[in-house]
């Protein structure tokens, strides 16, 4: 499965990630750095995918270290906050689209 390339916001500093899996519900991503459990986090998604910057909130709700063919990596998962009908159509194209991939996508 594809990999989305993407920066999440916590407490003010940014730090990157990739998107391993996203619905319209939430997303799991690895990244070095793990917010903690309940914590609220921003993700900020640029692709070629799509026309304008996608940002998403919500709020980490579990906490995990994944294995993967580069080792171990620090993971998680959030629920997003609010789901527009706009943000629907877009996850759902997303996920169309990224279904389909196997490299990851920057």
């Amino acid at each position: 499965m594809a990999q989305l390339k993407c920066q999440f916001t916590f407490s003010g500093v940014s730090h990157e990630a990739f998107i391993r899996d996203i619905s319209l519900n939430g997303a799991f991503l690895w990244s070095t750095f793990v917010p903690a459990q309940g914590c609220d986090v921003l993700i900020r998604l640029e692709t070629p995918l799509l026309k304008n910057t996608l940002v998403l909130e919500g709020k980490v709700v579990r906490t995990d270290r994944t294995p993967t063919d580069r080792g171990n990596e620090n993971a998680f998962a959030i629920r997003f906050s609010h789901a527009s009908a706009e943000l629907i159509v877009l996850i759902s194209k997303l996920v169309s689209i990224v279904s389909q991939k196997s490299d990851p996508i920057v």
